[in-house]
């Protein structure tokens, strides 16, 4: 095992300082309190950055929120392939998703932001099940 380059660990203490986990762009460097937040959350650290930024400014939930969107590795809107299905369905499953992504994202032109008006509108409706029913349908699924 070879160890790291002495540059890749100058970039890696530049990088963390600038983030604001360091107190300096050195192995001399405290953890700040940020940092010691972020590792203790064991997330991505651009994820665990927005979040304390979050706390810090009195946003937490709605940071907490957002973190949790960016993390999803996929879209959970439908996704079509023209390889798979028809013509017909193809258009159907784009034209659906395209509308739904539209209404969540209210002219925000952010697919994140879209996201969480899904979550805040999915947290307020007292039937589920029919909130569920009514966005399947609407995404053109059948």
């Amino acid at each position: 095992i070879e160890p790291p380059k002495m540059e890749t660990i100058e970039k890696s203490f530049e990088s963390l300082h600038q983030w604001s986990f360091l107190s300096a762009p050195d192995d001399s460097a405290d953890i700040t309190n940020l940092g010691c937040f972020v590792s203790a959350l064991g997330v991505d650290l651009a994820l665990g950055y927005l979040i304390g930024l979050g706390i810090q400014f009195g946003v937490a939930a709605e940071a907490i929120e957002m973190a949790a969107v960016m993390s999803f590795p996929k879209t959970p809107f439908q996704i079509s392939n023209p390889l798979i299905h028809s013509p017909r369905k193809y258009n159907e499953v784009v034209s659906g998703a395209y509308s739904a992504k539209c209404h969540f994202d209210a002219n925000l032109y952010s697919e994140a932001l879209g996201l969480m008006n899904a979550l805040w509108d999915y947290h307020v409706v007292s039937d589920k099940n029919h909130w569920c029913t009514f966005y399947i349908d609407f995404l053109g699924d059948s």
